[in-house]
């Protein structure tokens, strides 16, 4: 069991939603508890990643000073070698100027400790008016691929959808990937999101049936995109 503390009491409360960096090496899960690290009173979900080599087990969900979460935290993603967690939150405390009120998704650097939002616009406006949800990363941790109903990611976005996402943290740069091959919004939600480990291909669901030529099933498909940036 892996949801107990560095003295091995099992949490005190319910821990879901694991995953896992490549190697096996660290465990990030989402957990209720508040045994698992001292001075957690905060009565949120959290974001816990455990080591396995060391046994430490960490909250992440935190901001540059420490402060915990004021807002319930879940859905954690590691990148490959595990330096990086990406997590969805409602804490409007992890990074300075938070004030949409909206879940957004976070970056956790575990060795600078530093926290990063991640489902911004390209010159770093907030999202508003929808929750960012469902983040993946690329191997490296470079890229996150989210599903985000906020409306103003992108210019032009007015199908008042789901749509899927790209962030690329190097360039600071989103793409809405959710579209036709001629730039046209989807008709429908878009959810699900997955990358290929080196980041030059994503998988997503979608009711959309605009996005190829022949979907003509009227049900929610599986479909795939070649990004134009690559890079993990």
């Amino acid at each position: 069991m892996l949801s107990r503390n560095p003295d091995g009491v099992q949490g005190n409360n319910n821990s879901e939603a694991p995953a896992l960096s490549a190697n096996g090496r660290f465990v990030a899960f989402a957990s209720y508890a508040g045994n698992l690290v001292s001075q957690d009173t905060n009565s949120q979900a959290d974001i816990f990643v455990h080591d396995r080599q060391t046994g430490m087990t960490q909250r992440v969900s935190v901001g540059h000073d420490g402060a915990e979460a004021n807002g319930s935290s879940s859905f954690p993603n590691l990148s490959a070698d595990g330096r990086f967690v990406v997590f969805q939150s409602e804490a409007s405390n992890l990074v300075a100027g938070d004030t949409n009120k909206v879940v957004d998704l976070f970056v956790y650097d575990q060795q600078t400790g530093q926290t990063e939002r991640v489902n911004v616009a390209s010159n770093g406006t907030q999202a508003i008016r929808g929750n960012s949800t469902g983040a993946m990363f690329g191997a490296n941790g470079r890229l996150v691929a989210f599903t985000s109903e906020a409306t103003n990611l992108v210019p032009d976005d007015t199908n008042q959808m789901g749509d899927i996402f790209v962030y690329d943290r190097d360039t600071k740069q989103t793409i809405r990937i959710s579209i036709t091959n001629d730039g046209r919004e989807a008709n429908g939600e878009s959810n699900f999101p997955t990358l290929a480990a080196d980041g030059h291909l994503i998988a997503f669901w979608s009711l959309a049936d605009n996005l190829t030529d022949d979907d003509g099933n009227q049900r929610g498909d599986i479909l795939l995109r070649t990004l134009t940036f690559t890079g993990g």
